[in-house]
């Protein structure tokens, strides 16, 4: 079997009545982001490519694949117990400071809010976080080691203000070694005075 994704391949073992024996139901589904991928089911008796969001084939005992009509209700009926298990997808954010400082800037305030709203909504679900804070070329060197592990660290104890559990995030300062824009040394960039957080 080759699978191609986005998305979510869903799979039952079916028991058949009669001698079929049994069956594999395999299902292809939309990942949380509406994205589909495919899956290729190849047997002796052939392939069969499933593309198309909740394309459904049966694979019998003897290898052969038939496809079976189903449509979203009844892919989500079938397979209600997986798909509430699966977890929320990465979430990834970049918070911006101002020179200098371990403050945010206007715009990142606000998206600390939304972000630190969407986290409290996951919950337990929540098993990594890891937080890396990074500076522009302006200080020097052993100054921006400090400050971006400084600003990891702010935006570590706001996760934790909210209920993250702080074993489960892991905190770390770049200095100016990881720049998004390269400039000279002394150069101001704002876009690489920054926090970059994953959420898993």
């Amino acid at each position: 079997m080759n699978k191609r994704l986005p998305g979510i391949m869903l799979m039952a073992l079916l028991l058949a009545a009669g001698c079929g024996g049994p069956k594999t139901l395999v299902v292809i589904a939309p990942d949380q982001g509406g994205k589909v991928g495919a899956v290729s089911l190849s047997t002796p008796q052939g392939e069969t490519v499933l593309d198309k969001a909740y394309a459904a084939a049966d694979i019998g005992g003897n290898g052969s694949v038939a496809a079976v009509p189903m449509n979203e209700q009844e892919v989500k009926a079938v397979f209600a117990d997986a798909l509430a298990a699966r977890p929320d997808p990465p979430l990834s954010f970049t918070l911006y400071f101002r020179e200098g400082t371990n403050e945010l800037t206007p715009e990142s305030k606000q998206r600390l809010a939304d972000i630190t709203r969407e986290i409290s909504r996951r919950g337990s679900k929540i098993s990594e976080v890891t937080v890396v804070g990074h500076t522009d070329r302006v200080g020097k060197l052993e100054f921006n080691d400090r400050l971006s592990l400084q600003r990891s660290r702010f935006v570590v104890d706001e996760l934790v203000s909210i209920g993250v559990d702080r074993q489960a995030i892991t905190a770390s300062g770049r200095g100016e070694r990881e720049p998004v824009v390269i400039t000279e040394d002394e150069v101001p960039e704002a876009r690489n005075r920054r926090v970059e957080v994953s959420v898993r």
